[in-house]
């Protein structure tokens, strides 16, 4: 049981890595702004330009 939740919090942030990473490409295209990126991961501005930092 512990190695399935484990498994499933794993996938859960690899989820969410892409999303991130989707939306960072988006931003960078010009596709969306970094407001509306953040909107849609449902963080603050500041939380997503935290999220590009780490990226570059």
């Amino acid at each position: 049981m512990a190695l399935y939740l484990h498994d499933e919090d794993i996938r859960r942030e690899s989820l969410e890595q892409g999303r991130i990473e989707t939306l960072l490409e988006l931003v960078k295209d010009g596709v969306l702004s970094k407001e509306q990126a953040a909107e849609r991961l449902n963080m603050t501005l500041e939380q997503f330009e935290q999220k590009i930092e780490q990226s570059n």
